[in-house]
């Protein structure tokens, strides 16, 4: 170019990092090209850079693979393509950097946009904008069907999954886990035997709060635990719902099946190192809590 540049655009193989407002610009142009290589338009391009960039010639066989291909009939605008060699397999490729004459970032912009406007208008005229919109149809029924499928499928095993949990608690085994988890609870509540009880994703104070992780994966992963919730909200007991997110407050990562058995010693009342919210009170601190039950421990 031979002139002062700024740089707008760099990436290897591909450009991924642009600046100075080019990015949209570049994905409505490589919108475009796909567009026209996927349905076979005949898109005459050399006569649409002549009239967006008031260039005289372009090259008889002007191929446009991408936007790059475009860039170069700007005078302002440059594309430099470097190949390296990491001297080894797969350890090679091209560094490509674009720029821009400066003082001319919005000129090149806007003759960029007229050549957008032009494209847009030879969709239109072609009844090419009508072939995109129904192909766009038929892709999103194609994503609605298969989302049915997938809804369908989940049904199913939600229905399976309930059927189960019902086994379950209509058997022995689950009736006597059930009531044993629940007394145990109300026990401590009638006749409290420390400052705390706790039993799962359950807290219970001696002033009779039972704060309970409703979002602990032990929720989801032992089946009685959400019965047991139910049973105590027949009662008139003060039951705070508490959320548990990471430290940041974003939300917590799923423990693999595997290491379930470290989950007490990574998520609820027994660690730290998470963060908890009451889901409605505003007048409880759950952490505050927390932190109560574990200097009890210690003592």
């Amino acid at each position: 170019m031979g002139k002062r540049t700024v740089l707008v655009g760099q990436g290897d193989d591909q450009v991924e990092d642009w600046s100075h407002g080019f990015q949209p610009i570049d994905e409505t142009l490589n919108e475009f090209i796909t567009e026209a290589d996927e349905f076979g338009f005949d898109v005459q391009w050399g006569d649409l850079v002549k009239v967006a960039f008031e260039v005289e010639e372009v090259h008889p066989n002007f191929y446009v693979g991408s936007s790059l291909s475009i860039y170069e009939y700007l005078n302002e605008m440059c594309v430099l393509q470097d190949f390296w060699d990491g001297g080894a397999p797969g350890m090679s490729g091209t560094y490509i950097t674009v720029r821009v004459e400066k003082g001319k970032i919005r000129y090149v912009k806007n003759r960029l946009k007229k050549l957008i406007d032009l494209l847009k208008e030879t969709w239109r005229q072609n009844g090419w904008l009508a072939i995109r919109l129904e192909a766009k149809c038929i892709l999103l029924e194609e994503e609605v069907n298969n989302l049915s499928s997938e809804v369908s499928s989940l049904q199913r095993k939600l229905g399976e999954k309930d059927k189960i949990l019902n086994e379950y608690l209509e058997s022995d085994k689950g009736r006597k886990d059930l009531m044993n988890i629940f007394f145990t609870i109300v026990s401590f509540l009638i006749h409290p035997t420390g400052m705390f009880l706790q039993h799962g994703p359950f807290l219970i104070t001696r002033d009779k709060n039972i704060l309970v992780i409703t979002n602990n994966q032990q929720m989801s992963t032992r089946v009685i635990y959400p019965e047991v919730l139910k049973l105590l909200k027949f009662s008139t007991l003060n039951i705070v719902e508490v959320h548990e997110y990471s430290l940041d407050g974003t939300r917590l990562s799923h423990i693999a099946y595997f290491a379930m058995a470290s989950v007490d010693f990574r998520r609820g009342w027994a660690q730290k190192s998470t963060l908890l919210r009451c889901v409605d009170s505003i007048d409880c601190d759950p952490n505050a809590i927390r932190q109560e039950y574990l200097d009890w421990l210690k003592r």
